[in-house]
């Protein structure tokens, strides 16, 4: 839709820290295709004129390995990364999108929360899993840690949770409980 298309570009450009379309997003927006790593650059700086602060121009659907392309408003860079061989994709650009926004405010700079998030994403589609049919999806819980039933910490794999109460180093669980809550009271930060 033609008048989507120029909201995106009038509207939101202006607005976004970071605007983030695959090949055929960044084809539509500009009125041509975009195939290739130089074509990918030349659509991040073209998008960027036309708004947009920042462009990655995400080369999923390229050959090879997967290269995307970061215009920051003065330089251009490929990030290449090892293609991952997965049916499992579902999500994937917004979960990228996610990953930069929040790497952005940690306060990392753009080109390094750009890094930081594809390899998360990277990481996450070498450990996706299927659920119920068709596409299955990034695991996006990959490193995080949860307090789960009766005290113990798991580790979030597909299909399992795996205990590492025994594995931890520190305070048991519930002392580090009482420090957070005590500390809270105090109106201080735990670290």
């Amino acid at each position: 839709d033609a008048a989507a298309e120029r909201a995106y570009v009038e509207a939101l450009f202006p607005l976004a820290a970071i605007v983030t379309p695959n090949l055929h997003e960044a084809g539509v927006l500009l009125g041509r295709e975009v195939r290739d790593v130089p074509a990918m650059r030349a659509a991040a700086r073209d998008l960027a004129a036309l708004g947009a602060r920042a462009v990655l121009v995400k080369g999923g659907g390229l050959a090879g390995d997967a290269v995307d392309v970061l215009f920051d408003g003065e330089r251009t860079v490929d990030l290449p990364a090892p293609r991952v061989d997965t049916a499992n994709t579902h999500g994937t650009g917004c979960t990228l999108s996610a990953a930069i926004c929040a790497r952005l405010a940690l306060g990392e700079p753009l080109v390094e929360a750009v890094r930081a998030a594809k390899a998360y994403l990277t990481e996450g589609l070498r450990r996706s899993y299927a659920v119920g049919r068709g596409r299955g999806v990034v695991h996006h819980l990959l490193g995080l840690e949860f307090l789960g039933p009766v005290g113990l910490v798991v580790v979030v794999e597909p299909g399992q949770l795996q205990p590492l109460d025994q594995q931890r180093q520190g305070p048991p669980l519930d002392q580090q409980g009482a420090d957070r809550d005590r500390t809270a009271e105090q109106g201080g930060r735990h670290a």
